[in-house]
């Protein structure tokens, strides 16, 4: 079997629904000088509802997500510094 053959499926309407909150947040936080910030499970929720996005049962899975099993949109990854993400 292949790499890709052992990975499980992406499911697209969670990655882009997730996707959506998560690049909101940031775009609510960033700010060029700094390097990290800090955030709440509420204002995903928050945002989720601005946005018209139903979250899952348990919404620390969007959290989780990014940590483990997402890339970040491109456009959070896009202000990291050369060799940071």
């Amino acid at each position: 079997m292949s790499s890709s053959e052992n990975k499980p499926a992406a499911r697209p309407k969670t990655i882009n629904r997730y996707s959506a909150i998560i690049a909101a947040v940031f775009a609510r936080n960033y700010t060029n000088d700094l390097a990290a910030f800090e955030f709440t499970r509420a204002e995903c929720l928050e945002i989720a509802a601005e946005l018209n996005i139903s979250l899952p049962k348990n919404p620390g899975d969007l959290i989780y997500s990014f940590r483990y099993r997402l890339d970040l949109p491109v456009s959070i990854l896009s202000t990291a510094p050369d060799h940071q993400e």
